[in-house]
């Protein structure tokens, strides 16, 4: 698969984990789970681009 694409599918993870941080850290001003969830992006879209070469692999 092309890297661009894979690129692409990995970012997919990122608004299911923007969603996720609202449910678990509540905040009225919106500020921390805005940081918490672009912190686990940070995390989880170099692991979901890893994990999609190794299944095509």
């Amino acid at each position: 698969m092309h890297p661009l694409v894979r690129a692409l599918l990995a970012f997919g993870v990122v608004p299911l984990l923007l969603a996720l941080s609202f449910v678990l850290v509540p905040d009225p001003t919106g500020t921390t789970p805005i940081l918490v969830g672009l912190g686990g992006s940070l995390v989880a879209v170099p692991v979901a681009y890893l994990a999609i070469g190794r299944a095509e692999a």
